[in-house]
């Protein structure tokens, strides 16, 4: 005890105290507070403490994922002090319609903590965009509904747990979430047989499915479950259904809120897999959301002007179409996010952007996939083929990446597209100098930059990057073209998609890429190709 006793200097004479006070409360601090601590979890372990007789044996993750329904009913599950406080148990009154134990608790979690602020580019903790927090609040409130019907909530759990598989590299979750989607889909082709067609619980239920075989990377299973949900949706709207009107169901939302986030899984599927999305985006979405663009647009902000042309290489009315719509969406974004709008202006100019970057996405990638089809048919393809395809998957990076943050340090939805946009590059690639060469120098440039700027954002340590293969070949097509000031460079990526607000950031990136030294810059081209 003597080591925890302060001994103070005391003058009856002197009451210039204040020096004794602030070492006495160091000590307090030091050495009282964390005894105090430590006694009260002691008492609370003690009081949470139940007979032998009543306990039972915590389940292990392989334990959750083999036991069947019909072994764990929820009528006999046990509560207690031990089971709430060990386990996590987020549902003690048996609301929702699976269990929800620590594990499903952490994955649900995961969900709100990151995958949301990721989804509507929000910052985690303290957001300035209360639209956007508005929206994931709406988001989670939804999904915490699904939680009510059962095959619904296990799709739900699975999805995320997928996610989590991926962010932690758990094998153990990837069996988990396999399990939980099998069990989902034995409960909707059950549904199927007594639930009506235009039930908007089926259609939830259908859509958690294909949201969670997407995370899954199941793209088989994918395509089945959206194509489904897309036939159902269809059937809906030759009956009479509108996008006006209420789902009581799911707490009196709109089918409009319903077929934004049936297309978001969409969007995610046609980028993960690289396919034509399940929704038609050239005649059947145009005409179904007619009626609400034609309402929301008195409330929707002046389309801007934009201060550069496309570049002439952008010789396709689709393709230029893509580009004009990227630029208007995102110079919206940008300035609904400086001016304060009125709630119900703010949501429309909300929802006509997502409905707009859904077909501006889905024509992009079909392009790509058409393209693709015919390159892979032709015996010599021509310059200007595979251009449509790297024209299109940069455009589609460049989109995806102003829309989403990165969840948990991972882009979880990236897919294929930088291995895509790598491989029709290097198959299109030609000798400098040459009259292909000059013709898509500029459409070149800008794709070398776009996956560059994705392995300077990603990468992990401050000089990773530079020995990037879209790196390298930036800095090779920049010298090759005479290009070696940032701003030259920029009035060319101005031609296609580029955000000012990166300029100064970027340039560092630039001038410290520019300083590669020449055998870096060819990255073992002997012939001069690029």
């Amino acid at each position: 005890m003597a080591g925890n006793i302060l001994w103070v200097n005391y003058e009856a004479g002197n009451m210039r105290t204040r020096p004794h006070r602030d070492r006495i409360f160091r000590h307090i601090q030091n050495n009282y507070r964390p005894r105090d601590k430590q006694e009260k979890a002691k008492a609370l372990r003690i009081s949470a403490k139940i007979p032998k007789s009543l306990r039972v044996q915590k389940p292990t993750v392989d334990d959750l994922v083999e036991v069947e329904d019909n072994e764990h009913p929820r009528g006999i599950r046990s509560v207690s002090p031990e089971s709430v406080l060990k386990k996590g148990n987020s549902d003690p009154f048996h609301a929702l319609a699976v269990p929800i134990e620590a594990e499903e608790n952490r994955i649900v979690t995961f969900y709100r903590d990151f995958i949301l602020p990721a989804e509507y580019n929000v910052d985690a903790v303290i957001s300035r965009d209360i639209l956007a927090n508005v929206r994931a609040k709406a988001d989670w409130d939804l999904h915490v509904t699904g939680l009510h019907d059962k095959g619904t909530a296990l799709a739900f759990i699975a999805s995320n747990a997928s996610l989590v598989a991926i962010a932690s590299n758990s094998n153990s979750l990837h069996n988990k979430s396999l399990a939980l989607r099998s069990k989902s889909m034995k409960l909707l082709r059950e549904k199927l047989t007594v639930v009506p067609r235009s039930s908007p619980l089926l259609w939830w239920h259908i859509d958690m499915i294909w949201t969670a075989e997407i995370a899954a990377n199941n793209g088989p299973a994918a395509r089945v479950h959206g194509d489904m949900l897309s036939k159902l949706m269809h059937e809906y709207f030759d009956a009479g259904g509108s996008l006006f009107d209420v789902v009581e169901e799911m707490k009196g939302r709109r089918v409009l809120e319903l077929m934004l986030f049936f297309i978001y899984p969409d969007c995610n599927m046609a980028t993960l897999f690289l396919i034509r999305p399940s929704f038609d985006v050239y005649e059947w979405l145009p005409k179904i959301f007619a009626p609400f663009l034609a309402m929301a647009e008195p409330a929707l902000l002046p389309v801007p002007e934009q201060p550069y042309e496309l570049d002439p290489i952008i010789d396709s009315l689709e393709m230029a179409y893509c580009f004009d719509t990227c630029r208007e969406i995102f110079t919206r974004w940008r300035e609904r996010k400086a001016v304060k709008l009125p709630e119900m202006a703010a949501m429309l100019n909300m929802c006509q952007g997502l409905y707009k970057w859904a077909i501006c996405l889905g024509k992009l990638i079909s392009r790509y996939c058409t393209f693709h089809e015919i390159c892979q048919a032709a015996a010599t393809p021509t310059g200007w083929e595979y251009a449509q395809q790297y024209l299109s998957l940069s455009a589609l990076r460049w989109s995806k990446a102003e829309v989403h943050n990165d969840a948990y340090g991972k882009n979880l939805w990236a897919g294929k597209v930088m291995d895509a946009l790598h491989a029709v590059l290097e198959r299109s690639k030609c000798a400098v100098g040459s009259e292909s060469f000059n013709t898509w120098k500029n459409a070149r440039l800008w794709a070398f930059y776009v996956g560059a700027i994705f392995e300077y954002r990603k990468s992990s340590t401050s000089e990773e990057w530079l020995k990037g293969w879209f790196n390298s070949r930036f800095v090779h097509q920049a010298t090759a073209m005479g290009l070696t000031d940032w701003d030259d460079v920029v009035a060319i990526l101005q031609g296609f998609l580029f955000d000012p607000a990166a300029h100064e950031k970027e340039k560092r990136w630039f001038d410290k890429a520019m300083k590669l030294s020449p055998a870096q810059k060819a990255d073992g081209d002997a012939d001069d190709t690029i």
